[in-house]
């Protein structure tokens, strides 16, 4: 009943204002008419004042769009086509959505996708059209951090430690990028939106399943998961550009975005660990993906297909630095005539100043010579064991690492840090719910799941996998097992902080 009388309302609100004889439908439809015919001045007018000063606030250009406010539409997509006649959008009917209402748009005579969804908003006694995300997400609760505003679904998934965590990584990212400090002002004053909502949400906004995106319109991030490093680089690459492609290789993209953030939960040298994995397993070859069709064809899907491109794009970095790879995502962008493996290979063989007639099969050979760093995630199989007490656990410095000597063996145990300072008691942690059960947490910031045959070494704070080695995969079977009921393995300096290794007691945790 609440729904219909809300309906009700609604609809009585739409009839009172300026577009009344048309209804939200035909707001959508008149804008169509009029990108069609090139009227840019009356475009304009139809969009909520607010919602396009959200889209210019962070100052990147999109030179190859010609609405920078509505990039993900196909009517901006397929423009060339649909003035042609050679494609046509239909337009749906509206429903009612929070405040306002969403009308589908359905290209006709293309590619198969899911329809796209236009907001319509209130503004005044006026209806205006805005993107959806934004429409919805603007009247969640809203939290400020440094360089983030967040418009959260459900509050109690924004947790201190991993809002600062967020905020490191965009300052952190901002100087690998050159950001300049006037630029990276503005970022403070005009921060990075971030939409925090469920899985069904997200995939309601979107349009499609997934645990998040970034939208490049209004320079946001919408997600599940938090923090979402990954979506966050997407932003953060664009904003160091400033003059950004809209359509970049689609492997220098994703591998860029996974060398800076991960994926899914997941550091980058997880990621690159993994490319090694795949690699090794015959799942996935350079050469097959670096077209954007190769790329999205590929058999072994996106795990396989992302992983590789944060391989190549650290190759990419070693060989011409940061300033080689952001080059390289603007000339090998995906405008004009569409190029073939060995153009591509050719381009990146130009910036990274290598001489050959061959550059394919160069590019093959110098991937697969770089992939062997990555055999172990961060994490190695240790030593000598030491005389251990209980559920005591030794943590010495060997070399650029620390050494673990844990209790255990073929069975997975968890190691936590134990002092009460080390984390925030009142918080929690998602991840740590996800890979601990049965554990209670404690507000711990890190913490490991180990046996003599895998590690797993997690940031509860900043809810990701930060380090891993498996055995079967290294060739190392069993291999962190020291035959005396002991697990040994080193942890790489950088994995984790060294204050929580050096200067804190850690033990095996119990259920």
């Amino acid at each position: 009943m609440r729904q219909i009388w809300a309906s009700i309302f609604l609809v009585m609100i739409f009839a009172s204002g300026s577009w009344a004889a048309e209804g939200p439908a035909d707001l959508v439809k008149n804008y169509v008419q009029l990108v069609l015919a090139g009227d840019t001045e009356n475009v304009v007018t139809l969009w909520s004042p607010e919602y396009l000063a959200a889209c210019s606030r962070l100052d990147i250009n999109y030179a190859e769009s010609s609405a920078s406010f509505d990039l993900a539409s196909p009517l901006h997509t397929y423009l060339k086509e649909l003035r042609r006649g050679k494609l046509r959008l239909q337009v749906g009917a509206a429903d009612i959505d929070g405040e306002g209402f969403v009308v589908p748009v359905q290209l006709v005579g293309g590619p198969a996708a899911p329809p796209f969804h236009y907001a319509v908003v209130p503004v005044g006694d006026d209806w205006k059209l805005a993107g959806r995300i934004w429409a919805a997400g603007r009247t969640w609760p809203r939290f400020e951090s440094e360089f983030v505003a967040y418009h959260c679904q459900d509050e109690k998934l924004l947790t201190a430690p991993a809002r600062q965590a967020l905020d490191r990584y965009v300052a952190d990212t901002a100087a690998l990028l050159a950001v300049s400090p006037e630029r990276l002002d503005d970022l403070r004053r005009h921060k990075i939106l971030y939409y925090l909502a469920d899985e069904e949400t997200v995939a309601r906004l979107t349009g499609y399943p997934t645990k998040g995106m970034a939208e490049l319109a209004t320079g946001s991030v919408i997600s599940s998961h938090f923090p979402h490093f990954h979506e966050v680089a997407h932003l953060l690459l664009n904003y160091a550009l400033e003059e950004a492609p809209l359509l970049p290789l689609p492997l220098l993209q994703e591998g860029t975005a996974c060398l800076l953030g991960g994926r899914w939960g997941r550091a980058p040298r997880v990621i690159q660990y993994m490319g090694w994995v795949n690699h090794s397993m015959g799942l996935v070859e350079l050469k097959d993906i670096l077209t954007r069709d190769g790329f999205y064809a590929a058999a072994s899907g996106p795990d396989a297909t992302y992983a590789a491109g944060s391989v190549l794009c650290d190759l990419i970095v070693t060989e011409a630095g940061w300033p080689g790879l952001l080059e390289l995502q603007t000339s090998l962008a995906l405008s004009g005539e569409p190029r073939d493996a060995a153009a591509i290979a050719g381009e990146i063989a130009r910036v990274c100043g290598w001489e050959t007639d061959t550059p394919l099969a160069l590019l093959q050979e110098k991937y697969e010579a770089w992939l062997p760093r990555f055999r172990r995630g961060g994490v190695e199989p240790g030593a000598d064991a030491g005389q251990l007490t209980g559920t005591e656990v030794l943590i010495r410095e060997v070399d650029d690492a620390f050494e673990f000597v844990v209790p255990g063996g073929d069975e997975p145990v968890a190691v936590l840090p134990v002092s009460p300072s080390v984390g925030e008691k009142e918080s929690h942690s998602s991840l740590f719910s996800e890979v601990l059960r049965g554990h209670t947490y404690a507000g711990q910031p890190v913490g490991l799941r180990c046996s003599s045959s895998s590690i797993s070494v997690y940031d509860f704070a900043a809810n990701r996998l930060v380090g891993v080695w498996v055995g079967d995969f290294s060739g190392e079977p069993q291999g962190a097992g020291s035959g005396a009921g002991q697990i040994v393995f080193r942890v790489m300096r950088g994995v984790l902080p060294d204050s929580l290794l050096s200067d804190v007691k850690w033990e095996l945790a119990q259920p």
